[in-house]
């Protein structure tokens, strides 16, 4: 490949950085120039293209025109050796030949000693307000990686005179919980007997009111007015024929 003047200019120029604490992605962002009269061709390679996420990866570039190049870091362990590695970035810059109409060809028919390649290497940053990492420099990286100092982990000697007081707690943690599981069984109890009380009184109610009824029944019963039966008809025509009888015998005397 060609170490002649370049075509392009990239920013930044000589690396790539990104922060932590890669959790999550982490972007950067290059610029590419084409810094001539031509139509230049241009394509963005790395080392790692599982970990970088990379758009546009290939364009063309008019005379003096530029484009933005968004490289997203996916997330990993920083601690694990098998996702640390050198990575490093390269942009291939060619300019398209005069009349040519297909550019998917140009990489095809360019000679190798045509192609200039920008290179770039990568940086990850910790932000200082990540704790919990204990602070290293990786030479895989080719860059140091900043860390702030881990809090110290409490030793031995602490946790054991604290447990006393842990287990303290605990156990009044756990008398406080038997005391008002007891103190709801007794509350339960009282409501059931409450209830109970409740029910038997309903019960004795009930039955002084069905009593009630039937002693007003009986003495209704006992003192009721006699009900005259009705005249039949013979009793009808004895009366008559007597009353007849007095009206002809006092005619008579």
């Amino acid at each position: 490949m060609s170490h002649t003047m370049p075509l392009i200019a990239v920013e930044p120029e000589n690396e790539l950085r990104f922060k932590g604490p890669f959790n999550g992605p982490s972007t950067a962002t290059m610029v590419i120039s084409n810094k001539t009269e031509k139509r230049v061709c241009f394509k963005v390679k790395t080392t790692a293209p599982r970990k970088y996420c990379v758009k546009p990866t290939t364009g063309v570039l008019e005379a003096n025109s530029s484009v933005t190049i968004l490289v997203s870091l996916q997330p990993f362990d920083i601690n694990d050796p098998a996702e640390r590695g050198k990575h490093k970035f390269q942009v291939l810059s060619v300019a398209v030949p005069e009349g040519m109409i297909n550019l998917d060809n140009v990489w095809k028919e360019v000679a190798p000693e045509d192609i200039h390649v920008w290179k770039l290497k990568c940086i990850l940053d910790l932000p200082p307000h990540v704790e919990g990492i204990v602070p290293k420099k990786s030479p895989e990286l080719g860059a140091a990686i900043e860390q702030p100092d881990a809090t110290p982990p409490r030793t031995q000697t602490e946790l054991k005179q604290s447990s006393p007081q842990i287990e303290k707690k605990l156990l009044e943690a756990d008398q406080r919980a038997v005391e008002e599981i007891n103190r709801l069984r007794e509350d339960i109890a009282r409501m059931t007997q409450d209830n109970l009380k409740l029910r038997e009184e309903s019960i004795r109610m009930n039955r002084a009111a069905s009593i009630g009824e039937s002693k007003a029944d009986n003495f209704a019963r006992a003192h009721a007015q006699p009900i005259a039966e009705p005249m039949t008809y013979t009793t009808i025509i004895f009366v008559l024929v007597a009353v007849l009888l007095g009206y002809i015998a006092g005619k008579i005397y």
